[in-house]
């Protein structure tokens, strides 16, 4: 082999070396940004973002929970994941769509990486709405309910006592009033002495009765009117 053939296979040999340097090079500085976007992006997902957990009771439970218009659920809520910040929940008991709702709302700072609570009283005994039949329809307070309960059943015999008592005088007035008119008459036809004197009787008897029915009447106006 002659120097000149020499020459051209060392070139040739360098040059291969240094291509294979450099593709080397570029691969192992591929490698190493790969590495860096990879280590990027897992520090990204590792970071917790910026919300914490709610959990909200009532009492009693079954409340709806609502933040602003959007239905959040019922309680018990347990653990409930939310940005971080000032939060407005309000809720309703049973629902916002019964005629005898209760509402309350609550204002709740929930912090990052941390668990807020919150128990809200509806306190429902505070709050009792009557029909027009003054029953008490939301009174969970035994008291009261017995208090009210008494009240209006004396309130209901007292009108039947006073309803009765109007119709059964008004009845025997006119009873009596009858016979009177019927003695008088008697007495006018015969002259009796003793007519007359029933008469008399039966006119006492008659006013008597009479008054007694319209004191009931009054009484009874006065419990219809008084509710």
């Amino acid at each position: 082999m002659s120097p000149h053939t020499n020459r051209i296979g060392s070139v040739a040999s360098l040059i291969v070396a240094l291509m294979s340097a450099a593709l080397v090079s570029t691969g192992m500085s591929q490698v190493g940004g790969d590495s860096s976007r990879s280590k990027t992006l897992g520090d990204s997902l590792s970071t917790p973002r910026d919300e914490g957990r709610l959990s909200i009771h009532s009492n009693p439970q079954g409340a709806e929970v609502y933040e602003g218009s959007r239905f959040v659920g019922m309680t018990p809520i347990e653990r409930l994941p939310v940005t971080g910040g000032t939060h407005v929940f309000t809720l309703f008991y049973p629902s916002p769509h019964s005629w005898d709702a209760v509402w309350k709302s609550d204002t709740m700072a929930v912090t990052r990486d941390q668990e807020t609570r919150s128990v809200v009283d509806f306190g429902v005994s505070t709050k009792s709405i009557l029909m027009p039949q003054r029953i008490p329809m939301k009174i969970t307070d035994p008291g009261l309910f017995l208090a009210d309960a008494k009240n209006e059943n004396g309130n209901r015999w007292l009108k039947f006592a006073a309803g009765g008592t109007m119709i059964i005088s008004g009845v025997a007035s006119a009873y009596f009033k009858d016979h009177s008119n019927k003695d008088f008459d008697s007495y006018v036809a015969t002259g009796d002495p003793g007519l007359l004197s029933s008469t008399h009787r039966f006119d006492r008897l008659a006013g008597i009765t009479l008054g007694i029915s319209q004191l009931s009447f009054g009484l009874l106006a006065y419990l219809l009117l008084s509710e």
